[in-house]
């Protein structure tokens, strides 16, 4: 029987090709892009959950009150470490975590890699597979390195690397202890090798002398079975505030290892979520998308139901049961869906490598994956019988003797659900366009943003102990080149801050106030190379001895501190004065999205991690960076060269934003594509229906413009029906999306009236084809009798 099915319903496929086609063609359409943004859920969804001991595992953040906000941050003291160790029992396993990018000298050949400090713990604890050496002794030996199989490739490539040296920054000869699987994408700890922590104990002077009020590691901890994170965060909250006996809140508190890569965005001390809302967001829009495939074929097959209204009476009036009936237009939706599930995975295959920007760069299909495919085939199953359920309960409810009497027509419910339908497929579809016009808005809003700095022509090279021994002599051969203006040591490169400091205190400071400033430690010229506009007094300058101990400011740490003229004012770090000599523009060095933050800038080049560089206007920058490359290479033998432009550094602060805006207007362009497909596929049975009607009127002198009129109007007002219905939605649910943002634009009501307006214009080229085409034919033929 259900052979005989598919076979009548293949037939009737291949009887109707215009119809078929667009209906295969929008679902197809529909699926491959529900089914790519399933497949980038599933990605998002499993970062970390391959780690055994997932559940008893924690990251330790904290809750501070600096300048009345509140922001939460991962950052710890180093005494965290032994005080967790010796007083918390339920701990079963404890490790620090210290990231950075390092030089790796094997031979003559240098790499640049990233690499991370840890405890023993670290890998006894997580599940980062070791294919040669063992996990639980590898990081024991202070002087021990863990490579990944990719890197102990590079560096030893068939060589059996265990045991073998290596220089690590041109100071110190580690030993290579083991080897680790390669760190899968979806692993939010990311790293090319492992040291113990233990190295930076012995061999650096700042990691070891660092204090309660020194933050910058990263603890994970692991629980012991049956003991609770929950209480054990209501344990450590009040202990830095404790051990430091001062007024700065500071509130640690355990987030579970499976939130770190959804959950990581707070705001006031509370989760706000992060990936998890475009999670949410992209799950909604690719069901809608599908939807809208699924009312395509609602609308055209009821909209030819009276070509199948005989063909229901005839088999009801030979004894075929509704439910037989219900079983057989399913199957034709069935059949429909399933070949349209065989195009959509072709047109996976052909769209992943184009949607590598928008973040699909570690999405893949895995052929070989059984419980993928069974869920794709589930997917493909529920779209036939969604898509297929009202023309099958609908068609089936004919009844025979109206039908072979020929006075069966569409009734007003049957018409009146595929407007329903019609203004649901473009309510989605002008909601889309709203909110990509307006997630790009607040993109652009936040680039055009004035920076405080030129970042044209602007390139920054990291540093290290070689290149800082040999600053000057290096500085002056780049100058020397010719393609340079400009060079300057600084702590912080322009697009990130490394050190925020809470020690400054200044006459009239509210004892009870808690603050805290971001800091850039630099020498002269760094106002030039950067191109910061100095608004009050003067910058650092060679003429003045007494600079050692002066500092600039900016507008926000103007603002903070209180003075009217704090030129010549004093600012205490500690109990070391320092003199503002100068007030700077606020300069965005962090989030763009968010206020700039009281900054003082520093003479003091002891803690300097990179050199920025200002090229001359007029550079040919592949011969400047020729120029540049030997001669630091000279001075710097412990590092590739490499260099960043601060331009494109800035641009990725909006990486997210852009995928989400990227991503946003390709499903907004699909939906009204597959709605207008659709809307193609009713005008033309609309036409055909009312071929008479046209041929009288055209006789009776309706002229061309009249008839496309009278077939286009319906559609028009049912698209402007949509945009009534989707503005107040889009606007709800822009303005909850834009909360998340300090810096963020107002939404403008020409948006909506641009939405639907292009959408009504859309939806009216589309109608006209087949409007102008029926408005054009010949009376005579229209009219003819059979």
């Amino acid at each position: 029987m259900l052979r005989n099915y598919f076979k009548i319903a293949w037939r009737s496929l291949l009887q109707n090709k215009g119809l078929a086609f667009i209906n295969i063609f929008g679902l197809a359409i529909g699926m491959a892009f529900a089914l790519l943004i399933g497949l980038w859920i599933q990605y998002e969804t499993s970062f970390d959950t391959f780690h055994v001991n997932k559940d008893r595992i924690g990251l330790i953040r904290k809750h501070t009150l600096f300048n009345n906000q509140k922001s939460t941050s991962n950052n710890q003291p180093l005494p965290l470490y032994d005080e967790l160790k010796r007083n918390y029992p339920e701990i079963k396993r404890l490790s620090r975590i210290d990231n950075d990018e390092y030089s790796l000298i094997v031979g003559n050949n240098k790499f640049k890699k990233s690499g991370t400090y840890v405890d023993p713990d670290f890998l006894t604890m997580l599940s980062f597979p070791i294919v040669k050496g063992n996990a639980a002794t590898a990081l024991n030996d202070p002087n021990a390195i863990v490579l990944t199989e990719s890197l102990a490739n590079t560096l030893f490539g068939k060589e059996d690397p265990i045991g073998k040296s290596i220089k690590l920054d041109n100071l110190y000869t580690v030993q290579v202890t083991a080897i680790a699987k390669d760190v899968p994408d979806n692993s939010t700890l990311q790293f090319e090798f492992l040291a113990p922590f233990e190295f930076q104990l012995r061999n650096s002077e700042r990691v070891r002398n660092a204090q309660w009020g020194n933050n910058f590691l990263t603890y994970l901890v692991e629980m012991k079975e049956g003991s609770s994170m929950q209480a054990l965060s209501k344990k450590i909250e009040p202990l830095i505030m404790q051990k430091r006996k001062d007024k700065i809140t500071q509130l640690l508190f355990l987030q579970p290892l499976q939130q770190w890569h959804l959950y990581n965005d707070y705001k006031d001390w509370v989760n706000t979520g992060g990936r998890i809302e475009y999670v949410r967001l992209f799950s909604i829009i690719g069901i809608f998308v599908l939807l809208i495939a699924c009312i395509n074929f609602m609308n055209l097959s009821t909209a030819r139901s009276e070509k199948r209204a005989k063909e229901v009476g005839i088999r009801k009036s030979v004894g075929s049961q509704r439910i037989q009936l219900i079983v057989q237009f399913l199957s034709e939706s069935l059949l429909t869906a399933f070949l349209a599930f065989l195009c959509s995975i072709i047109l996976i295959q052909l769209l992943l490598p184009l949607l590598k920007d928008i973040g699909f760069e570690k999405v893949h299909f895995r052929f070989g994956d059984v419980s993928l495919w069974a869920s794709l085939l589930g997917v493909c199953i529920l779209t036939g019988l969604i898509a297929g359920s009202y023309p099958a309960f609908y068609l089936s409810s004919f009844t025979p003797i109206k039908v072979l009497k020929g006075t069966i027509k569409q009734g007003i419910a049957a018409v009146s659900f595929r407007k329903v339908l019609v203004v649901l497929q473009f309510t989605i579809s002008i909601g889309l366009i709203v909110c990509t016009v307006i997630v790009f808005q607040q993109i652009n809003h936040a680039k055009d943003r004035h920076l405080g700095y030129n970042p044209n022509n602007l390139i920054t090279i990291p540093s290290s102990n070689d290149l800082n021994k040999n600053y000057e002599p290096w500085k002056q051969e780049v100058l020397n080149t010719g393609y340079v203006e400009s060079i300057a040591q600084a702590s912080s490169p322009m697009t990130r801050i490394n050190n925020s400091w809470s020690d400054f205190t200044w006459q009239g400071k509210n004892p009870n106030a808690i603050t805290s400033f971001d800091v850039v430690m630099t020498d002269w010229d760094y106002d030039k190379t950067a191109g910061l506009k100095i608004l009050k007094g003067r910058s650092f300058s060679r003429e003045y001895k007494t600079d050692s101990n002066a500092i600039l400011i900016n507008e926000a740490a103007e603002k903070l501190i209180g003075y009217n003229d704090p030129l010549g004012k004093v600012v205490s770090l500690g109990t070391e004065p320092l003199t503002v000599i100068g007030v700077v523009e606020n300069v965005v060095m962090r989030d763009p999205f968010k206020p700039v933050s009281p900054t003082i800038i520093l003479f003091n080049v002891s803690r300097t991690s990179n050199m920025l560089l200002r090229l001359a206007s007029s550079a040919d920058l592949t011969k400047a960076l020729a120029a540049i490359q030997p001669i630091t290479e000279k001075y710097n033998p412990s590092l590739p060269f490499e260099y960043n432009f601060v331009d494109e550094e800035f641009g990725k602060k909006f990486m997210i934003e852009n995928q989400v805006g990227k991503l946003a207007g390709i499903l907004a362009g699909l939906a009204i594509f597959i709605s207008c497909l659709g809307l193609f596929g009713l005008a033309a049975f609309m036409a055909e229906r009312r071929i008479k009607e046209i041929g009288i009127r055209k006789v009776l002198g309706a002229s061309v413009a009249n008839l496309w009129m009278l077939l286009s109007k319906e559609f028009v007002l049912l698209v402007l029906l949509a945009g009534l219905i989707a503005s107040p939605l889009a606007l709800w649910l822009m303005q909850d999306w834009l909360q998340k943002y300090d810096y963020r634009i107002a939404i403008n009501g020409w948006v909506f009236a641009f939405a639907g307006l292009l959408a009504v214009m859309i939806a009216l080229f589309t109608v006209s084809a087949q409007a102008v085409k029926a408005a054009l034919a010949n009376p005579v033929k229209s009219l003819r009798t059979e």
